[in-house]
């Protein structure tokens, strides 16, 4: 699931760096601290429940809120965010109210790729020591962090039960059926459903990468679409969540179906039958919402219609590269 690395002092004895790893593609973890129906979900120790007043994540926004204890204390919050670089970074000014006054502090959250995952460093700054020893011995804030972080890998590494499989047979060895994949002069040129054009404006297919497409409907419906690659094992798996995104890469909701899940992750398996090769695909919404799981379940026969068209221009695809020169 992840590891954590603490410090106390940091550079100073007013600092505290907590750094976690977590085993999801940093626009999903970035995500969560970035998107309000996430962040509400999973900030705080475990036992604490969040009452938000306001919300407004972007700079020189605030989260107005308070957060609840386990015996039913009530610790008033607020945060006013000072920066955000999508993907990259937050920055805010923490402070509370009454018994909580004292608990002022400026905070740095920073988003690294670590190989298919993501390293998230949490750095606060008190204005003095004894501030600093105060919300450490007082508040217990070095395990509450640990804990919040904890609750936040419950989150992104969530998987839903209900995943989409659908698997073909083609007449090609794998190896070249894991080719037609990854390469992007071939990809091009089958994946879709008919009709549909898929114009790759960008691929880097390796763990870690990521690819920038645009797909035209047969009724000239343009989407963009991101793929986020968290493993290629060639020639036997491809792992990546599939999103909706805009021409700069930015990730986004669908445009024509705004309740259907943000992330899916994509798992493509590659099985030798010796000239022949079993590709399956499941699909399993991540960190989705009740009402994005229900419109998920409901589309299977339109996702399996989908996948049944694309896997017959795959098979095209095949038929052209494996016949005679």
């Amino acid at each position: 699931m992840g590891k954590f690395e603490m410090a106390t002092g940091g550079s100073s004895d007013r600092e505290i760096k907590i750094t976690r790893f977590y085993d999801a593609p940093r626009e999903l973890v970035f995500a969560a601290w970035s998107d309000p129906a996430q962040l509400c979900k999973w900030w705080g120790p475990r036992g604490f429940t969040i009452v938000t007043k306001s919300i407004d994540v972007r700079p020189r926004g605030s989260w107005v809120f308070s957060m609840i204890g386990p015996d039913g204390t009530v610790y008033p919050n607020r945060i006013v965010y000072t920066a955000i670089e999508a993907g990259r970074r937050v920055a805010y000014e923490h402070s509370g109210e009454g018994e909580t006054a004292d608990a002022l502090f400026i905070a740095e959250i920073r988003f690294e790729d670590e190989g298919s995952g993501t390293r998230v460093t949490l750095h606060s700054i008190f204005p003095s020591a004894s501030a600093c020893n105060t919300v450490v011995e007082k508040y217990g804030a070095i395990e509450g962090g640990i804990d919040t972080l904890e609750r936040l890998a419950d989150l992104v590494t969530q998987r839903s039960p209900e995943t989409f499989v659908t698997s073909r047979e083609f007449d090609a060895p794998r190896a070249k059926l894991f080719e037609l994949w990854v390469r992007p002069e071939h990809l091009g040129k089958w994946f879709g459903p008919k009709g549909f054009e898929l114009e790759i404006k960008s691929a880097d297919v390796r763990t870690g990468g990521t690819t920038l497409t645009r797909m035209r409907s047969p009724d000239g419906k343009v989407t963009w679409g991101k793929w986020l690659i968290r493993e290629v094992l060639p020639p036997e798996r491809l792992i990546f969540i599939d999103c909706f995104s805009n021409e700069h890469g930015g990730i986004e909701r669908h445009p024509f179906a705004p309740t259907w899940p943000q992330y899916n992750l994509t798992t493509v398996t590659f099985e030798d039958l010796g000239a022949r090769t079993r590709v399956t695909v499941q699909w399993t919404p991540v960190h989705e919402t009740a009402e994005e799981l229900a419109t998920f379940a409901a589309s299977h026969d339109s996702m399996r219609a989908g996948w049944s068209g694309t896997f017959d221009r795959l098979a095209g695809r095949v038929a052209e590269e494996c016949a005679p020169r």
